[in-house]
């Protein structure tokens, strides 16, 4: 029975309670979903590294100001290029805008050599990323070195 003694048809009640769930979970979608972002072909950031992490007393590397350049290949294949250190091969994220790389090589150092990995976002707004750098002598694990990165599209 509805507020005013009528009774409801059992039609009424089983067509609105499917539109109210599916409304319900459209907002849901809509507000926890990333949103899809183009996948930059070619692009260049003026970046900036802030140290988040650095218990390298004397291999480390400097860094402060430089350029990030992101490589778009086949798929979503990238390269990611920093100056003085290896290029980067990984990929995007499936919504475009997420992307994450990682090189191992040699280092300014010798006998020093180097993981290196990024992983950010890239958006209109620039980007937005964690750069690490894991040192090691052979085997043996040296030290670790991290920056926060952000900058704008040149």
């Amino acid at each position: 029975m509805n507020c005013h003694g009528e009774r409801e048809s059992n039609y009424t009640r089983t067509m609105s309670r499917p539109a109210f769930l599916a409304v319900v979970l459209g907002f849901a979608l809509l507000v926890t979903a990333d949103r899809a972002v183009a996948q930059p072909k070619n692009s260049s950031y003026a970046a900036t590294f802030e140290e988040v992490v650095n218990n390298c007393p004397e291999n480390g590397y400097k860094m402060d100001k430089g350029t990030v350049k992101i490589a778009t290949g086949a798929g979503r294949k990238i390269t990611v290029s920093v100056d003085g250190i290896p290029d980067m091969s990984g990929g995007w994220g499936r919504s475009g805008g997420k992307f994450k790389a990682e090189a191992r090589g040699a280092t300014k150092s010798a006998g020093v050599d180097g993981k290196f990995s990024m992983a950010g976002r890239v958006d209109a707004d620039g980007i937005q990323a964690l750069f690490i750098v894991e040192l090691y002598r052979g085997d043996k694990p040296l030290c670790t070195q991290s920056w926060s990165v952000t900058g704008k599209a040149k």
